[in-house]
């Protein structure tokens, strides 16, 4: 058999061997590289997570904040330290998640109403009317504390809202929960319970 009759045919062996980067994209299809990007997705999500915020389990700043709707009366930390445990929701009126969570909280206060716990939601740095009508807006029975010149807000380091602190009796900050998540409420009775028991 001469050379040129041996070349007519395609060699099946020699096509097989030669595999392009094309081909190897068209067999492997997308089920090839979807756990490839999900292995890639969860190793840089161990590596992004956000770190413990700076405040927790550290003793808690003192404050003294007005209420709302009494200019003659404020309210400190250190008055329910001993025999409280001290919830604070940090907030304003044009953050959207705070909406959310205000009414989440006030049903919380509720349930707790019987037990060693308080709970605050403390106005970040806004007018007492603007206030006022919002909170009357959302029919909510929170104690409502005026931060008019953001300095707990800036001892408690709440530059996101909006940011839920819980503070055992001894004064030492358990949880802080930034926004707010499908696991809110439970993440929130769950440390209560753990506290008061």
């Amino acid at each position: 058999m001469s050379d040129d009759q041996k070349n007519d045919g395609d060699d099946p062996i020699q096509d097989e061997s030669i595999i392009t980067s094309e081909q190897i994209g068209k067999k492997r299809g997308w089920s090839f590289y979807v756990p490839i990007l999900i292995l890639i997705f969860l190793v840089y999500m161990m590596f992004t997570s956000a770190p413990p915020h700076p405040l927790l389990e550290q003793a808690a700043p003192d404050f003294s904040l007005e209420r709302l709707g009494d200019n003659t009366s404020s309210v400190t930390l250190s008055e329910h330290l001993g025999s409280e445990v001290v919830v604070l929701d940090f907030w304003a009126t044009w953050c959207y998640q705070c909406r959310e969570g205000l009414p989440i909280l006030d049903g919380i206060a509720q349930e707790y109403a019987d037990k060693d716990v308080v709970f605050y939601a403390v106005n970040v740095r806004e007018p007492k009317d603007l206030v006022q009508d919002y909170v009357k807006s959302l029919n909510l029975k929170l104690d409502v504390l005026m931060d008019t010149y953001v300095e707990a807000s800036t001892d408690y380091a709440a530059s996101n809202l909006p940011q839920t602190v819980i503070i055992d009796k001894e004064g030492i900050i358990q949880d802080i929960h930034i926004g707010v998540s499908s696991s809110y409420r439970n993440e929130i009775t769950q440390k209560l319970d753990e506290l008061l028991n």
